[in-house]
């Protein structure tokens, strides 16, 4: 009889240590899952550009294995100041109401860009943006240690002339609100327009030089200077004895090889 209670004894102990040892397992299987769902919000937590006594750098490693594409969002309205640290790497910044929705691959397909290279931007907060590098998993093996510093605009560079207003796309031109012509920019320094009412247009060639340009419609001989400002993002052209004055805007999406005239509403 003894021995029988002490087999039944046994039994009973090591059925209390499976027990024991399974809800053991099972609590610390469920801290290493919660463990890894904070770590996934965590690395989905968006990144927001805030800047305190020190600059925000975005290294062509942050983007690499997103098509080059780093995301932020503006934390503060205020002018930001972009630093590239070399000349090797192309740094291209987009300014967006909302988060891109397509792949990062195709955010210089379907978006002008605000900013190329050095310069300055007045950034409300919100705002999405994202900083393309030419650096990334396509176009090379590895990425550089080449950076571009965000920093506060100090107040004597808010005003900072740019090197170029007008760089590849498509720019809608009004007068008095309605869309009067489409500057066709194949690059910095070539192009054509387009009128608005599908009636022709001209091919152009221009040197700029910050808010100053010089155009060259139809031929070399012809010279009409025009100046910008990029507070109101109007431009004044002098076409001889007449003065125009245009409002521009970025036609976002527009590609200048496909672009056509849309048709009259």
């Amino acid at each position: 009889m003894k021995k029988i209670l002490a087999i039944v004894l046994c039994i009973v102990l090591a059925g209390s240590c499976l027990v024991a040892l399974s809800a053991c397992g099972k609590q610390e299987g469920e801290t290493a899952e919660a463990t890894e769902n904070t770590e996934t919000e965590n690395t989905e937590t968006e990144r927001r550009m805030i800047i305190n006594s020190e600059p925000v750098v975005i290294t062509a490693k942050d983007g690499f294995d997103n098509a080059g594409v780093t995301e932020l969002i503006c934390d503060a309205t205020e002018t930001y100041s972009f630093t590239k640290s070399d000349d090797s790497t192309t740094w291209k910044v987009f300014v967006l109401d909302e988060k891109f929705a397509d792949g990062a691959r195709y955010l210089a397909q379907a978006q002008q860009p605000a900013l190329e290279g050095d310069g300055t931007l007045k950034i409300e907060e919100g705002k999405y943006i994202y900083i393309l590098c030419s650096e990334s998993a396509f176009t090379a093996d590895s990425a550089s240690e080449a950076t571009l510093s965000i920093d506060y605009a100090a107040a004597d560079d808010e005003d900072v002339t740019p090197d170029k207003l007008f760089t590849k796309g498509v720019w809608s031109a009004s007068i008095d609100g309605k869309i009067d012509t489409y500057f066709i920019f194949d690059d910095e320094s070539n192009g054509r327009t387009e009128r608005a009412d599908g009636t022709g247009g001209t091919p152009f060639t221009c040197e700029q030089n910050g808010y100053d340009a010089v155009f060259h419609f139809g031929s070399a001989d012809d010279v009409t200077e025009a100046k910008f400002s990029t507070g109101d993002n109007t431009g004044t052209f002098n076409y001889g004895d007449k003065t125009v004055v245009y409002t521009f805007e970025a036609v976002p999406g527009a590609d200048p090889v496909t672009f056509e005239v849309p048709a009259a509403q």
